[in-house]
């Protein structure tokens, strides 16, 4: 997402066919690692961020691990058929959307979920006046917010999707993850797409492993808690938010709306953008 001073980062997980068993995860002290895999979204660049850091938690404890890039919803199936070892990051309470999954208990992060729309969209959407506000979400994403004027969205798979249908007009707001919706911005140089809203949820984040490895839960939730305490749990997102200069990107705090400023056009739901 942004063109500027993050063109030099890439995404660096396009790859890899969805195959191979899945073995057991015993850490092994000695000898070779057997691996975990575990999934992550694709083309999220908070994952630039998660890979390294769960990637050292994970040799802490003996465990090497792979990612590979899986959509949301086919990683939760494959989670519950222990096809996959676990989940990179989800929000709190995604062990009972996959049965079976289990969550180390310190969180990542926390991320906010903000409005994005574009500035010279700003004064009709304060001022509340004219046809209802066209919303649209990433899909799975609208879950907590606790929005019911957004019962029926206009949903798209990808923040990058969601951010060019802000461009070409077919939504007025896009709700996501405002490091994610900025870090697209910044890379497609969206110049005139702001972040126009305060926090609507602030949510903390969590590692899932399928249930068969709980026997690593005790080893990797000391090994998290020990980072947290430390800050460095925190710090290598501070350093990613910092670096998108989100603050240029917000209007001013004066001027941010709240939930209730928009007025949301119930969609019919054969508009959606894509299926799952």
């Amino acid at each position: 997402m942004i063109a500027s001073h993050l063109a030099v980062v890439t995404l660096s997980f396009l790859m890899l066919a969805l195959q191979a068993d899945i073995v057991d995860a015993t850490p092994l002290k000695d000898g070779p690692q057997r691996r975990l895999i575990i999934a992550t979204i694709p083309d999220n660049p908070l994952s630039q961020v998660g890979m390294p850091l769960l990637e050292q938690i994970y040799q802490k404890v003996g465990v090497a691990v792979e990612f590979r890039p899986i959509p949301p919803a086919r990683a939760t199936n494959m989670l519950m058929r222990e096809q996959l070892d676990g989940v990179l990051a989800r929000f709190e309470g995604f062990e009972r959307q996959a049965i079976g999954s289990i969550k180390v208990p310190v969180s990542l992060t926390a991320i906010s979920l903000v409005a994005f729309a574009r500035e010279d969209q700003v004064a009709r959407l304060r001022g509340g006046k004219g046809r209802p506000v066209r919303v649209g979400l990433l899909r799975g994403l609208s879950v907590g917010l606790e929005l019911e004027k957004f019962s029926e969205p206009m949903l798209a798979n990808t923040t990058e999707q969601l951010m060019e249908l802000l461009q070409h007009r077919r939504i007025d707001v896009a709700i996501d993850v405002d490091a994610v919706g900025a870090y697209f911005i910044r890379d497609k140089g969206l110049d005139d797409i702001r972040i126009v809203s305060r926090p609507l949820r602030t949510l903390p984040v969590y590692h899932y492993l399928q249930a068969k490895h709980r026997n690593l839960l005790p080893e990797l939730t000391l090994v998290m808690q020990e980072l947290k305490d430390q800050g460095l749990l925190d710090s290598p997102h501070q350093v990613f938010l910092e670096r998108l200069g989100i603050d240029s990107l917000t209007l001013p705090a004066d001027q941010l709306m709240v939930p209730e400023d928009l007025m949301v056009e119930r969609l019919n739901r054969n508009r959606l953008l894509a299926q799952p």
